[in-house]
């Protein structure tokens, strides 16, 4: 009953489960800092760090008991500035109607189906821009240092397409 997904980092580490969300952000923070998603840097005169937030979670298993928390960073990629941050965003995407075919032919051909599912795809993805994003709630850095992200990550306008194009 006092189970809830928490919605901002403060209700996470106010709630009952505060050592499970905690353990979920060291997780995901040393998950990017191990694919080497960021450096810490100075923000260059001119320059606009943008924010970023965190994601909960709880997985369950199929018989609806907790598997996992879950806790995902997104940089707030609303406050980009086209032209500078990003140039551009598409990403290719299957047509539902493209699938039901291609699962036609390979049944109507006796063909194996693979999926793969790829954790933390995005940022699998190298940044041509520079994008400096402020340091997030719960992560431990010197003071007057930002993010420069390296990486894609969630929440970037440009992470669909960079993935795509690492694909």
């Amino acid at each position: 009953s006092d189970l809830k997904t928490p919605k901002t980092f403060r209700q996470a580490i106010n709630s009952p489960q505060r050592r499970e969300w905690e353990n979920a952000i060291e997780e995901e923070i040393s998950s990017m800092e191990n694919m080497g998603v960021w450096k810490l840097a100075v923000l260059p005169k001119g320059r606009k760090a943008i924010g970023c937030t965190w994601v909960f979670k709880i997985k369950q298993n199929a018989h609806g008991q907790i598997d996992r928390f879950r806790a995902r960073l997104c940089a707030q990629g609303f406050s980009q500035i086209p032209g500078r941050d990003f140039t551009s965003t598409f990403a290719a995407v299957s047509r539902h109607a493209t699938i039901r075919t291609l699962l036609a032919i390979a049944a109507h051909l006796d063909l194996d189906i693979v999926q793969i599912d790829i954790k933390s795809a995005y940022l699998n993805g190298i940044l041509k821009e520079d994008i400096y994003m402020r340091i997030p709630d719960g992560m431990k850095a010197p003071p007057g240092k930002v993010l420069k992200l390296v990486r894609s990550i969630y929440g970037l306008k440009q992470s669909g397409k960079i993935w795509s194009d690492c694909l």
